[in-house]
Protein backbone atom coordinates (compact mmCIF):
# COMPACT_ATOMS: atom_id res chain seq x y z
CA UNK A 1 0.00 0.00 0.00
CA UNK A 2 1.10 3.56 -0.65
CA UNK A 3 1.87 5.12 2.76
CA UNK A 4 0.12 8.32 1.61
CA UNK A 5 -3.06 6.51 0.53
CA UNK A 6 -4.35 4.05 3.09
CA UNK A 7 -7.26 1.71 2.28
CA UNK A 8 -10.74 3.17 2.59
CA UNK A 9 -12.01 0.23 4.68
CA UNK A 10 -12.21 0.22 8.45
CA UNK A 11 -10.95 -3.37 8.80
CA UNK A 12 -8.83 -5.55 6.53
CA UNK A 13 -9.30 -9.02 8.00
CA UNK A 14 -11.00 -10.91 10.81
CA UNK A 15 -9.27 -14.14 11.77
CA UNK A 16 -9.58 -17.05 14.15
CA UNK A 17 -6.22 -18.48 15.22
CA UNK A 18 -6.22 -21.68 17.22
CA UNK A 19 -3.90 -24.32 18.61
CA UNK A 20 -3.21 -27.42 16.54
CA UNK A 21 -1.00 -30.37 17.39
CA UNK A 22 2.69 -29.92 16.64
CA UNK A 23 3.04 -33.02 14.48
CA UNK A 24 6.85 -32.71 14.41
CA UNK A 25 6.94 -33.35 18.18
CA UNK A 26 4.28 -36.06 18.46
CA UNK A 27 6.48 -39.02 17.67
CA UNK A 28 5.03 -42.36 16.65
CA UNK A 29 2.92 -43.10 19.69
CA UNK A 30 -0.38 -41.70 20.90
CA UNK A 31 -0.33 -39.88 24.23
CA UNK A 32 -2.13 -41.19 27.26
CA UNK A 33 -5.31 -39.41 28.29
CA UNK A 34 -3.52 -38.05 31.35
CA UNK A 35 -0.89 -36.45 29.11
CA UNK A 36 -3.38 -34.89 26.67
CA UNK A 37 -3.36 -31.41 28.29
CA UNK A 38 0.43 -31.30 27.80
CA UNK A 39 0.26 -32.16 24.10
CA UNK A 40 2.65 -29.88 22.13
CA UNK A 41 0.71 -27.39 20.01
CA UNK A 42 1.42 -24.50 17.63
CA UNK A 43 -0.78 -21.62 16.42
CA UNK A 44 -2.58 -21.94 13.08
CA UNK A 45 -5.04 -19.70 11.22
CA UNK A 46 -8.34 -21.62 11.18
CA UNK A 47 -10.61 -18.99 9.62
CA UNK A 48 -10.15 -15.74 7.72
CA UNK A 49 -12.73 -13.24 6.50
CA UNK A 50 -12.58 -12.11 3.80
CA UNK A 51 -10.41 -14.78 2.21
CA UNK A 52 -6.67 -14.26 2.49
CA UNK A 53 -5.16 -12.01 -0.17
CA UNK A 54 -8.56 -10.63 -1.17
CA UNK A 55 -7.10 -7.15 -1.49
CA UNK A 56 -4.57 -6.22 -4.16
CA UNK A 57 -3.20 -3.52 -1.87
CA UNK A 58 -2.80 -5.71 1.19
CA UNK A 59 -1.71 -9.34 1.47
CA UNK A 60 -2.26 -11.21 4.68
CA UNK A 61 1.08 -10.96 6.56
CA UNK A 62 3.20 -14.08 6.60
CA UNK A 63 4.01 -15.63 9.97
CA UNK A 64 1.10 -13.77 11.53
CA UNK A 65 0.18 -16.53 13.99
CA UNK A 66 3.30 -16.10 16.19
CA UNK A 67 2.47 -12.40 16.66
CA UNK A 68 -0.99 -13.39 17.85
CA UNK A 69 0.56 -15.68 20.49
CA UNK A 70 3.88 -13.94 21.24
CA UNK A 71 4.44 -16.00 24.40
CA UNK A 72 3.59 -19.29 22.77
CA UNK A 73 0.55 -21.35 23.66
CA UNK A 74 -0.40 -24.58 25.36
CA UNK A 75 -3.46 -26.59 26.21
CA UNK A 76 -4.86 -26.19 29.69
CA UNK A 77 -6.80 -28.28 32.18
CA UNK A 78 -8.44 -25.14 33.63
CA UNK A 79 -10.51 -22.42 32.00
CA UNK A 80 -8.93 -18.97 31.73
CA UNK A 81 -10.63 -15.60 31.40
CA UNK A 82 -10.51 -13.85 28.00
CA UNK A 83 -7.71 -11.30 27.63
CA UNK A 84 -7.14 -8.53 25.09
CA UNK A 85 -3.94 -7.09 23.64
CA UNK A 86 -2.73 -5.21 20.58
CA UNK A 87 0.30 -5.30 18.31
CA UNK A 88 1.68 -3.28 15.40
CA UNK A 89 3.34 -4.61 12.25
CA UNK A 90 5.33 -2.43 9.82
CA UNK A 91 5.96 -3.46 6.21
CA UNK A 92 8.99 -2.62 4.06
CA UNK A 93 7.29 0.59 2.88
CA UNK A 94 6.83 1.83 6.44
CA UNK A 95 3.06 1.24 6.45
CA UNK A 96 1.73 0.22 9.84
CA UNK A 97 -0.81 -2.56 10.30
CA UNK A 98 -2.62 -2.67 13.64
CA UNK A 99 -3.71 -5.91 15.23
CA UNK A 100 -6.25 -6.37 18.01
CA UNK A 101 -6.53 -9.78 19.62
CA UNK A 102 -8.78 -11.46 22.17
CA UNK A 103 -7.42 -14.66 23.69
CA UNK A 104 -9.91 -17.18 25.02
CA UNK A 105 -10.05 -20.86 25.95
CA UNK A 106 -12.58 -23.31 24.55
CA UNK A 107 -13.48 -26.63 26.18
CA UNK A 108 -12.88 -29.67 23.98
CA UNK A 109 -15.03 -32.77 24.15
CA UNK A 110 -14.00 -36.29 23.11
CA UNK A 111 -15.61 -35.96 19.68
CA UNK A 112 -13.92 -32.62 19.00
CA UNK A 113 -10.31 -33.18 19.97
CA UNK A 114 -9.20 -34.94 16.76
CA UNK A 115 -10.61 -32.34 14.39
CA UNK A 116 -9.96 -29.25 16.54
CA UNK A 117 -6.31 -30.14 17.16
CA UNK A 118 -5.79 -31.68 13.69
CA UNK A 119 -4.51 -34.90 15.22
CA UNK A 120 -3.59 -37.90 13.04
CA UNK A 121 -6.16 -40.69 12.81
CA UNK A 122 -3.83 -42.89 14.87
CA UNK A 123 -5.02 -40.94 17.91
CA UNK A 124 -8.61 -42.10 17.44
CA UNK A 125 -8.35 -44.97 19.99
CA UNK A 126 -8.34 -42.32 22.73
CA UNK A 127 -12.01 -41.72 21.99
CA UNK A 128 -12.85 -45.18 23.34
CA UNK A 129 -12.00 -44.00 26.86
CA UNK A 130 -14.61 -41.22 27.12
CA UNK A 131 -15.40 -42.11 30.73
CA UNK A 132 -11.88 -41.09 31.71
CA UNK A 133 -11.72 -38.06 29.42
CA UNK A 134 -9.69 -35.22 30.96
CA UNK A 135 -10.73 -31.57 30.99
CA UNK A 136 -8.93 -29.90 28.09
CA UNK A 137 -9.19 -26.27 27.04
CA UNK A 138 -7.70 -25.13 23.74
CA UNK A 139 -6.43 -21.54 23.38
CA UNK A 140 -7.98 -19.52 20.56
CA UNK A 141 -7.59 -15.95 19.38
CA UNK A 142 -10.08 -13.66 17.65
CA UNK A 143 -8.10 -11.15 15.61
CA UNK A 144 -8.82 -7.92 13.75
CA UNK A 145 -6.26 -6.45 11.34
CA UNK A 146 -6.60 -2.85 10.19
CA UNK A 147 -4.61 0.10 8.85
CA UNK A 148 -6.29 2.25 11.51
CA UNK A 149 -5.74 2.07 15.30
CA UNK A 150 -9.39 1.94 16.41
CA UNK A 151 -8.30 -0.19 19.37
CA UNK A 152 -11.29 0.64 21.58
CA UNK A 153 -13.69 -0.17 18.75
CA UNK A 154 -11.93 -3.44 17.97
CA UNK A 155 -11.99 -4.48 21.61
CA UNK A 156 -15.72 -3.84 21.81
CA UNK A 157 -16.29 -5.78 18.60
CA UNK A 158 -14.24 -8.79 19.70
CA UNK A 159 -15.90 -8.75 23.10
CA UNK A 160 -19.30 -8.75 21.40
CA UNK A 161 -18.33 -11.62 19.11
CA UNK A 162 -17.22 -13.64 22.13
CA UNK A 163 -20.41 -13.01 24.11
CA UNK A 164 -22.66 -13.68 21.11
CA UNK A 165 -20.88 -17.02 20.61
CA UNK A 166 -21.64 -17.97 24.22
CA UNK A 167 -25.40 -17.38 24.10
CA UNK A 168 -28.38 -17.93 21.78
CA UNK A 169 -28.67 -15.31 19.04
CA UNK A 170 -31.36 -14.42 16.53
CA UNK A 171 -28.72 -13.99 13.82
CA UNK A 172 -25.79 -16.29 13.07
CA UNK A 173 -22.43 -15.06 14.36
CA UNK A 174 -21.12 -14.73 10.81
CA UNK A 175 -23.74 -12.07 10.12
CA UNK A 176 -22.26 -9.81 12.82
CA UNK A 177 -18.76 -10.33 11.45
CA UNK A 178 -19.79 -9.53 7.87
CA UNK A 179 -21.67 -6.43 8.98
CA UNK A 180 -18.66 -5.05 10.82
CA UNK A 181 -15.95 -6.03 8.34
CA UNK A 182 -17.69 -5.47 5.00
CA UNK A 183 -20.61 -3.12 5.64
CA UNK A 184 -19.29 -0.55 8.14
CA UNK A 185 -17.80 2.41 6.24
CA UNK A 186 -14.66 4.26 7.23
CA UNK A 187 -15.80 7.73 8.40
CA UNK A 188 -14.28 10.75 6.64
CA UNK A 189 -11.75 12.69 8.70
CA UNK A 190 -13.48 15.12 11.04
CA UNK A 191 -16.68 15.32 8.99
CA UNK A 192 -18.95 12.49 10.00
CA UNK A 193 -19.78 10.07 12.79
CA UNK A 194 -20.65 6.46 12.05
CA UNK A 195 -22.98 4.67 14.47
CA UNK A 196 -22.46 0.92 14.81
CA UNK A 197 -24.81 -1.44 16.64
CA UNK A 198 -22.76 -4.45 17.69
CA UNK A 199 -25.67 -6.21 19.35
CA UNK A 200 -28.90 -5.18 21.14
CA UNK A 201 -28.13 -2.48 23.68
CA UNK A 202 -24.54 -1.95 22.53
CA UNK A 203 -23.91 0.97 20.18
CA UNK A 204 -20.62 2.67 19.31
CA UNK A 205 -19.79 5.90 17.54
CA UNK A 206 -16.84 5.87 15.14
CA UNK A 207 -15.08 9.14 14.27
CA UNK A 208 -11.73 10.23 12.89
CA UNK A 209 -9.92 13.47 13.75
CA UNK A 210 -9.59 16.25 11.22
CA UNK A 211 -6.50 16.26 9.04
CA UNK A 212 -3.33 17.37 10.85
CA UNK A 213 -4.92 16.62 14.22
Amino acid sequence: ANPAVLPSRIVDYFLVVSAVADVSKLGNTSPSLEALPTLPVVPSIQACYPEANTYADMALPELLAPFVFPRGLELSSVEKQPTFFTFVLTDVSGVKLYGATMHLHELLGPNEVLSELCLPSSFAPMLDAKALWPVVYVPKALVVLSHYPFFHLFREFLDSVYHISQSPSVLPLERYVINFISETPLPPQGLMEITLSLNPGRTLQITRPRKNQ
